[in-house]
């Protein structure tokens, strides 16, 4: 044999010999080129577990991205929702304040002019509040200080009825109505049913009307609870 006839043998054995070990190379790309059957199979197989491996590192990859973002976008919204709460606490503790301000107020002693000037002001911190955002994150605050504001306007209209003197009414019923006498009958039956507690004051008239302080006292104390429940929650 010829060294060149050699050189030739021993260059196709070495393609095939590159073709069966390493079928995913360059020249492998194109499996149907190889005209070897089990080359060509092998190319295939191997070309396929690549591929599949391939996607699998994909998919993982973009599992991984999306559980980044998963976890920065509850990340940011627990900093939000945290922020939120803590201005939520300090705007209900702001009204707390207002209404406490009142409460004191009504403890120094006051007259109902000032009285229903104090009332208005707290009127509007309540309603700020109220239809304000914070309300959602705290609900039961927001109710107890709506019901404590409630309270204090009740008893700023039913203070205020002692100086609304109807044409209708005799100088008897004016005259017991100085003397903190409620008459109106039907502002007594709403006073019980609102405030079933409250206690029935005997007078020269009758058993069933009511003596102003104390329903004022008695609305003043309703108030006051409610304020400290809402005080309690934010603790």
């Amino acid at each position: 044999m010829k060294n060149n006839d050699f050189f030739i043998i021993a260059g196709f054995l070495g393609l095939a010999l590159l073709f069966t070990t390493f079928p995913v190379s360059a020249q492998s790309n194109n499996c149907e080129s190889l005209k070897n059957k089990t080359s060509r199979l092998q190319c295939y197989d191997q070309k396929a577990k690549q591929e599949s491996l391939e996607k699998s590192k994909k998919l993982e990859e973009d599992q991984l991205i999306e559980k980044r973002v998963n976890d920065d976008r509850v990340r940011i919204e627990k900093e939000r929702t945290e922020e939120k709460n803590k201005q939520a606490i300090a705007d209900a503790n702001n009204t707390v304040k207002s209404l406490r301000r009142l409460a004191i107020k009504i403890e120094s002693g006051i007259s109902y002019s000032d009285y229903k000037a104090s009332f208005i002001e707290s009127k509007i911190d309540v309603t700020n509040f109220i239809e304000g955002p914070s309300t959602k994150a705290l609900p039961q605050v927001a109710l107890h200080i709506l019901d404590a504001s409630k309270h204090y306007e009740i008893g700023l209209k039913f203070w205020g009825t002692k100086f609304q003197n109807s044409p209708n009414e005799t100088k008897a019923s004016i005259s017991l109505k100085l003397r903190d006498v409620v008459l109106n009958e039907a502002l007594s039956d709403w006073i019980r049913n609102y405030y079933p507690n409250m206690r029935r004051v005997d007078s020269n008239v009758s058993p069933d009307h009511l003596d102003y302080s104390k329903v004022i006292q008695h609305i003043f104390l309703k108030a006051a609870e409610e304020t400290n429940q809402a005080q309690e929650l934010l603790k």
